[in-house]
């Protein structure tokens, strides 16, 4: 006789006093099992935010049943009193990430477990970028937007500044915090410091303003002191061609028609600047009409 068997199929093998053998198969079932179904899990709405839930209803056994929960990896106890319900439904609110086991057990000491898990979404980001130093007349403009047209911004910063637009012109010196709220009640934040230097940072270049395919395009940097360091921001084209670049002077060509931006990015001391003028580039086929001016040749060389 074996008692106290588990829910599964044994095989039974006698053997008499003579060596006779047979064999049997025994299946021992568990009449009217205990169900946990209907699960819903319902993950927190914002990552860290403690508003998800579980439920399920509960069949078979004989009730009144009583629900364990266990939160890992913790193994923190939710409700260290194992509460003990006569309705068919149960479950757990106000819940953040993580693990839940449940360990259900029924009048007669029958007893399911069950796990569930609770998954953070993304937590929602914005980017300020890094702090910045503005010279003489220069302002910044910060921008903090995410993907959602009904999000919602406040900015705050120094002397009251306040905005609530995804974008804000910054040109006084301090901390500036933008707080954003998207559609669903999720926020981030992040701030950026804005310094002020009264130096004047000036640069200039000179370059045609159109020029044929092929052809060679003279950009010079026109200020022999000023900026320490000047980069020149090139066109991210195939048709690029770069035939000599140093810290004075840019030359390039493209090989398809089109309108193209180059810039200039100057440094002096913690202020940066950035200069950009645009070159039109005409087949060579083209003919181009420079409005009121007598010149109908462009200056194919010239000397300083």
């Amino acid at each position: 006789t074996l008692e106290n068997l588990l829910a599964g199929t044994y095989q039974a093998k006698i053997t008499d006093s003579r060596g006779c053998q047979t064999e049997a198969s025994i299946r021992v079932i568990t009449p009217n099992p205990i169900l946990i179904e209907n699960i819903v899990v319902q993950a927190p709405i914002c990552a860290g935010s403690f508003d998800g839930s579980i439920s399920f209803t509960t069949t078979g056994g004989t009730p009144p049943y009583r629900f364990a929960w266990q939160n890992t990896p913790d193994k923190r106890v939710i409700d260290a009193k194992s509460w003990e319900i006569k309705s068919a439904t149960a479950g757990l609110n106000y819940l953040g990430a993580g693990t839940y086991n449940l360990l259900l057990t029924d009048a007669q000491g029958c007893s399911v477990e069950q796990t569930f898990n609770l998954i953070d979404p993304a937590p929602l980001k914005i980017d300020l970028g890094g702090n910045r130093t503005l010279c003489t007349d220069q302002t910044w403009l910060a921008d903090a937007s995410i993907a959602d047209t009904k999000a919602t911004y406040i900015w705050n910063g120094p002397d009251g500044f306040t905005a609530q637009t995804a974008a804000a012109t910054l040109q006084k010196a301090g901390t500036y915090t933008a707080l954003v709220t998207d559609s669903k009640g999720c926020q981030a934040q992040d701030d950026i410091t804005i310094k002020i230097d009264e130096t004047a940072i000036a640069s200039e270049y000179s370059a045609s303003s159109h020029a044929f395919v092929e052809e060679s395009i003279i950009f010079i940097n026109l200020h022999s002191s000023g900026p320490e360091k000047t980069t020149w921001i090139l066109p991210e084209s195939p048709s690029l061609q770069v035939l000599n670049q140093n810290n004075k002077v840019l030359e390039l060509a493209f090989i398809h028609a089109g309108v193209y931006t180059v810039g200039m990015h100057a440094s002096l001391g913690s202020c940066e600047k950035t200069f950009q003028k645009t070159v039109s580039v005409l087949n060579k086929n083209e003919n181009y009409n420079p409005g009121t001016s007598e010149i109908s040749h462009f200056i194919k060389t010239f000397k300083l």
